[in-house]
């Protein structure tokens, strides 16, 4: 089945060549870059030294770009090889000629027809020397080869020679034998050595022209030491009136804060009115109203006497009670009034005993007249 013709109207397609044609000019365009980046081209130089060896049908030419070149410089040395038609030239190694010199590139020129019909062959290399003085070049083993033309040749060895020998008196007398006349044989030209100067940096004056001889020694300006004497003398004298303000501020007498100690019956009195006005007794919480008026009158007694009454149990501390003696404002009846306080507070608190209204308003009063027979009665003692 033949698919449908294509057609430019669509946009699809047109957009299709479109990038087709993007791509391959870019294609042509990468190719071009590459081919003019690696194909280089031998550099036209005014040559100073020259020399030309000639044998049969070939002459070989190498120029010298200097005659003299310091160390740290290069020189281009070009080699051109002019032949007749017909012949073929085989240019030498790349490193040959050269064993005294290094060989930094070359460039070799595709052969090409001059205009007197001779093919001509070039080579460009770029040599830099390894030490100073002179610099030869050894010589160049240029071959060539006469091409063998087929249609010259005979077919058949019966057929006779295609090309009539001349005689020997018909031979041109500037000819001399072995210049190049036999087919498929090589030949070498061998050119002469040549040579150039290589100065040193110091005899060329090159690459040295901001080094200078050394400058004198200098000399630091004599200067007084008066003024560091002072300036040091200054801050010592700074430190140390410095350290004697802090010394004196240190050392004054400062007023001293008398902190006014609040008596424990005052702290008990407030705690009384707070537990009255939270009204825990309305809200049937009677447990937690014996917990902190039993709390009440043992901070006080703690504060009051130094009595560690909110860590104790109630046997313990009635046993340290017992023997705390006379030296205080405590009487047989404050000990069983507080006896029988406590062990009520306990049953309240651990019995789950629920109190008739009397007794709790007995226990309320007992705490009351108990921090109100008790309290100090001196003046308050700033402490």
């Amino acid at each position: 089945m033949r698919g449908a013709p294509l057609s430019f109207d669509c946009p699809r397609t047109r957009l299709r060549l479109v990038a087709q044609s993007f791509r391959v000019a870019l294609y042509l365009l990468l190719l071009a870059a590459v081919f003019s980046c690696t194909r280089k081209q031998v550099v036209p130089i005014v040559f100073e030294l020259e020399e030309t060896a000639t044998r049969g049908p070939l002459e070989v030419t190498v120029r010298v770009e200097k005659k003299e070149i310091s160390l740290a410089a290069v020189n281009r040395v070009e080699v051109e090889a002019k032949i007749d038609p017909g012949y073929e030239v085989l240019f030498p190694d790349l490193l040959s000629g050269f064993s005294s010199l290094i060989v930094r590139d070359f460039i070799e020129e595709q052969p090409r027809i001059a205009a007197d019909g001779k093919k001509v062959y070039r080579r460009q290399y770029e040599v830099e020397p390894s030490f100073s003085g002179e610099m030869v070049i050894d010589p160049f083993e240029v071959r060539f080869v006469k091409a063998v033309d087929e249609a010259m040749a005979p077919s058949n060895p019966e057929d006779g020679p295609g090309i009539t020998e001349p005689a020997e008196d018909e031979v041109d007398p500037g000819t001399v034998p072995d210049d190049g006349d036999e087919e498929g044989k090589e030949y070498v030209c061998e050119t002469k050595p040549m040579s150039f100067q290589v100065v040193s940096l110091a005899d060329a004056g090159e690459g040295i022209p901001d080094i200078k001889g050394l400058k004198a020694p200098l000399e630091f300006p004599k200067k007084s030491i008066l003024p560091w004497v002072l300036r040091g003398g200054g801050g010592l004298l700074g430190v140390i009136l410095l350290g004697l303000i802090i010394w004196l501020y240190s050392r004054r007498k400062r007023p001293e804060v008398k902190k006014v100690r609040t008596p424990p019956h005052l702290i008990a009195y407030a705690e009384l009115n707070q537990l009255r006005e939270d009204d825990l007794i309305g809200q049937g919480l009677f447990e937690e109203f014996y917990v902190r008026l039993s709390g009440i009158l043992r901070r006080y007694i703690e504060g009051r006497f130094g009595l560690r009454a909110p860590e104790r149990t109630t046997e313990e501390f009635l046993a340290e009670l017992s023997s705390f003696g006379s030296r205080t404002v405590f009487t047989d009846s404050h000990r069983k009034a507080l006896e029988d306080f406590l062990v009520h507070t306990d049953l309240v608190k651990f019995a789950a005993l629920t109190p008739e209204k009397e007794d709790i308003q007995q226990s309320f009063d007992l705490a009351k007249n108990f921090i109100e027979e008790t309290k100090e009665t001196r003046k308050v003692e700033a402490a």
